[in-house]
């Protein structure tokens, strides 16, 4: 990249969004250090306070209500992206969300739009969209990791029934596909690589982890 002269600094990217998937994350790492803190007998407060600013600033920047799930947002042009996608779901993730968003966010989840029967893992594109393909990278394939963290945000929730389904589905679909890298979310056929380490990690992490405690 310094060869070729690549500044992120100097370049006005066309490519710039603000993405669910990404800030859900930002918040649960900053209640991951506030525990850290407690459990080290250090203040946490800052971590707490942070991750309160960013639930809110993610609830009234990319939450859509008639969709049912987050939007990524364009930041040139300021407006949601019209696409369904799995990064929408993510924010499942944390813990502190409107309840009613939660409610609908697992009504999306269960719908026609994200439930693969199947083999009970979530595509990462809508099933219903004018873009999706079943083997085409994030447009519609079922990802491992993206399951993972979504059966964890549905544990948080109390969604015990929906999350031990998904949990299923991942175990199941990640031996018979020799831990492939992703998969068709309707049968289930390994796309990517195989033998790929973080479905590999993440299926120990789950065969190890007590379902009850997955949530807490």
């Amino acid at each position: 990249y310094r060869e070729a002269g690549y500044d992120d600094r100097a370049v006005r990217h066309r490519f710039a969004v603000e993405d669910p998937a990404f800030n859900a994350l930002l918040i649960v790492s900053e209640l991951a250090l506030a525990a850290m803190a407690r459990e080290l007998g250090l203040p946490g407060q800052r971590h707490t306070e942070r991750a309160a600013g960013l639930t809110r600033a993610l609830v009234d920047r990319l939450w859509d209500e008639q969709a049912g799930l987050f939007r990524v947002r364009d930041l040139h042009t300021g407006a949601p992206v019209d696409e369904r996608t799995v990064s929408g779901l993510i924010p499942l993730l944390v813990p502190r969300l409107p309840e009613h968003i939660v409610r609908r966010l697992r009504t999306t989840l269960t719908g026609a739009r994200f439930s693969a029967p199947a083999t009970h893992l979530v595509p990462s594109y809508d099933l219903t969209g004018h873009a999706f393909d079943p083997t085409r990278y994030w447009r519609g394939p079922a990802w491992f990791n993206t399951a993972w963290l979504i059966e964890r945000g549905l544990r948080t929730h109390g969604f015990q029934t929906d999350a031990e389904r998904l949990r299923t589905g991942f175990l199941t679909e990640a031996g018979r596909s020799g831990f492939a890298e992703y998969v068709d979310p309707a049968t289930g056929a390994a796309c990517g690589t195989r033998h790929f380490s973080w479905t590999a990690a993440l299926t120990l992490d789950l065969l190890s982890t007590d379902p009850k405690e997955a949530g807490s």
